[in-house]
């Protein structure tokens, strides 16, 4: 996004021009991530809440980071998969992983349109498969 059409989008509504662009970046960063790992990781937290509930009742709820369940298996496997995935992601400079249990965090860092240097945060976190019976 250019910077006209930032300052556009922050005057139609309300909000800074650093949270727009910040938005666009998440959004950037989570179609990735899609593209990525597919339907193994599961956005949840605020991100999520305000990507599918709050945008759809016109409530904005910015967001500093991303928190994913990611479910495959092994937590060794899971692990590598996420790793090497992350190193994937374009037009940031990720950092990380740094690892806190069954937690791994990245810091994916990148400069604004206004050039200021920020960053997402995102949280995968290993879980298990949940197992699902059904009843006839």
């Amino acid at each position: 996004m250019d910077e006209r059409m930032l300052k556009l989008i922050a005057a139609k509504t309300g909000w800074g021009l650093n949270y727009v662009d910040k938005e666009e970046k998440i959004s950037l960063l989570l179609s990735q991530l899609w593209e990525i790992f597919g339907e193994k990781a599961i956005l949840k937290g605020g991100t999520g809440l305000n990507r599918v509930y709050l945008a759809r009742i016109g409530t904005v709820r910015f967001s500093e980071d991303m928190d994913i369940d990611y479910f495959n298996g092994d937590v060794e496997t899971s692990a590598q998969e996420i790793v090497e995935g992350m190193k994937g992601i374009e037009g940031f400079n990720v950092k990380g992983s740094r690892i806190l249990h069954r937690t791994f965090r990245f810091d994916c860092y990148y400069t604004n349109t206004l050039g200021n240097r920020d960053r997402v945060k995102v949280e995968f976190y290993l879980s298990r498969p949940v197992l699902v019976i059904r009843y006839f």
